[in-house]
């Protein structure tokens, strides 16, 4: 009795090991599979940008590429940790919700904030409407600076100081943004200068 029961614990464990053992190749090839499409994706922008765009064109392009490559590398991991759920059977319903689209839904409407949820549907619209792109100069909130970086929940802004502000998407799209270069690189700036009375 003993000896069968000792036996069926080290098949449990060996299959457990097993599984987990499979999990890690699982993501060791999901992660290698994510730097070929960056890489891929990385070429195809650069033979694209070869093709003489206006600066207006690249910026917007510019954008789009950033948050399409975010996109592809969030679901090639999605399908990855899905494939590594999918391998242990008390979790497996898990992952047939998550593929199912109400369940799916439901788990993520669930789980994630809503300010999260918030941010990254203000992601996708600043990727399809553009009203400012990657290298545009905006000014939001009395601070001025270039566009450096939009990403799926946050755009970084790069003022005069060359600090980094990190705006979660979710608070600039409610926000007036004031875009210096939209439709014109060239930027036109007022200054006043006093100048002295008793100067000559």
């Amino acid at each position: 009795m003993a000896m069968s029961l000792n036996i069926e614990m080290w098949e449990v464990f060996g299959e457990v090991i097993w599984r987990l053992f499979i999990g890690l190749i699982i993501i060791i090839i999901t992660a290698f599979i994510a730097k070929l499409v960056r890489k891929f994706l990385d070429r195809q922008y650069s033979r694209i940008i070869e093709k003489k765009f206006d600066i207006i064109d690249e910026k917007r392009f510019a954008t789009q590429y950033a948050f399409l490559k975010r996109l592809f590398t969030a679901i090639i991991y999605l399908v990855g940790i899905i494939a590594v759920i999918s391998l242990f059977p008390q979790l497996r319903s898990i992952s047939v919700a998550l593929l199912a689209s109400a369940g799916f839904a439901g788990i993520v409407i669930g789980l994630a904030a809503q300010k999260v949820i918030g941010g990254l549907l203000s992601g996708v619209m600043l990727s399809v409407f553009q009203p400012f792109r990657v290298g545009d100069y905006v000014t939001f909130k009395n601070k001025y600076g270039q566009i450096e970086d939009i990403s799926l929940f946050y755009t970084v802004l790069r003022t005069w100081e060359n600090k980094r502000l990190v705006i979660p998407n979710y608070l600039i799209t409610d926000e007036v943004v004031e875009n210096w270069s939209i439709a014109d690189p060239k930027i036109f700036w007022v200054l006043d200068i006093g100048i002295s009375y008793d100067s000559d």
